[in-house]
């Protein structure tokens, strides 16, 4: 495809070009740090309209035919202009492109969440495949895009995403740059947070010895991600496994960071976690309540590992039996959350789900429900369809009304 276009039209489509897609308010964005005329054209439809043989899709998000596309960007000065060009209109449009994303998510508007997610993505991985996005840029808004998604939500599109990713970081940077690992070290987390645990915990066994040679075994990252290890071990039912390798994780972190150190902490409190899922309750018990005394101490009464040992005493507490007991600490512990970190914060859906489990367990199934019902519209907005919560949740909404 050929054409003939004036100095004006061929910077306005060079820069839509560039933006693969455009729809009213990525059109927008151009003129705003003006890449488009947008004295000349002033809206999307007026471009569209004075240029609608090179266009292929004939409603928003419009996009130009690929052979003009590649033409227009081809006939940049060099390659340094392309990267410039590129570089500009992923600054303009990713901010705006997440932060329509997290109003449709706030919205709960599932297709334009998968419209803009598609938008968003095309647009990042068509310029870091070819090259034309830096790396480093590129992963820092890839990262935005997720930051904005709950953990939940567009599965399918995410894991695409994620792997194209993680393969142009790698071709681009190296599997041991620190990008690299870092956006392999997200992938396994995202993971594990949807319920994946195996993948999740495949995908560290492969990053661990690169984290050691890139970082070293001592590292807080290295520790860190063998802790993660550990702890997802437990998570797919080897308890055992999982008892001994938090213990050599434990050992190394006292050494390298302290015993005292948060990390340290939180490894001690998985350690007893595998120690009751083996079926040492009182054992796991008396350790929590010596942990969270140290924390307290060597921490203070506010930071938020202490609200992980809380919940995870009043958790031991109900599978001892003490159904009361459990239900008075986790209601001492919502409030405190909440008064922490506000009403909405996803933090409060777990401890919200266990009151429920309680109070249900304790023979009051529809005060239960009423809870399960509200708590699973809230994980809807917070979490997604998808997260292990959610349909954790949705069981048990079906068990307690069966």
């Amino acid at each position: 495809m050929t054409a003939e276009f004036d100095i004006a039209q061929q910077h306005c489509l060079t820069a839509v070009a560039a933006a693969v897609t455009v729809d009213d308010e990525t059109f927008h964005a151009l003129r705003e740090v003006r890449l488009v005329d947008g004295a000349r054209f002033p809206t999307l439809r007026e471009f569209v309209a004075a240029h609608a043989p090179f266009f292929e899709t004939p409603r928003p998000p419009f996009r130009l035919a690929a052979e003009l596309r590649e033409s227009l960007l081809a006939g940049l000065p060099d390659e340094r202009a392309r990267i410039h060009l590129v570089e500009r209109v992923v600054k303009a449009l990713l901010p705006q492109l997440a932060d329509r994303l997290a109003h449709a998510v706030f919205g709960q508007k599932v297709e334009d969440m998968v419209a803009l997610y598609s938008q968003a993505g095309e647009l990042l991985l068509t310029h870091a495949q070819s090259g034309q996005l830096d790396p480093v840029l590129f992963h820092e808004f890839f990262l935005r895009l997720e930051n904005v998604l709950p953990d939940g939500c567009l599965s399918a599109a995410r894991k695409t995403a994620w792997s194209a990713a993680l393969d142009v970081l790698a071709a681009a940077l190296g599997p041991e740059h620190p990008d690299t690992l870092d956006a392999r070290r997200d992938h396994a987390e995202w993971l594990a947070r949807r319920g994946e645990t195996q993948a999740a915990l495949d995908l560290h066994m492969t990053l661990l010895p690169d984290l050691v040679y890139a970082k070293g075994p001592d590292h807080p990252e290295t520790l860190l991600a063998q802790s993660s290890a550990a702890i997802w071990t437990g998570e797919i039912g080897r308890h055992r496994l999982a008892w001994r390798l938090l213990e050599d994780v434990i050992a190394d972190q006292a050494r390298a960071l302290g015993s005292a150190h948060p990390d340290t902490l939180a490894s001690r409190n998985m350690l007893a976690h595998q120690i009751g899922a083996l079926g040492d309750m009182p054992r796991v018990l008396r350790i929590l309540g010596g942990l969270l005394s140290e924390q307290q101490r060597v921490l203070g009464d506010d930071h938020p590992l202490n609200a992980v040992t809380r919940a995870n005493i009043a958790y031991w507490r109900w599978q001892v039996g003490e159904l009361t007991e459990a239900l008075r600490l986790f209601r001492a512990l919502l409030r405190q959350q909440r008064e922490a970190l506000g009403d909405c914060h996803p933090a409060l859906l777990p401890i919200r789900n266990n009151i429920a489990g309680l109070i249900a367990d304790g023979g009051h199934p529809r005060d239960a429900l009423k809870r399960f019902g509200s708590l699973l519209r809230d994980e809807l907005r917070h979490l997604g369809p998808d997260h292990r919560l959610t349909l954790l949740t949705r069981n048990n909404i079906a068990h307690w009304t069966g």
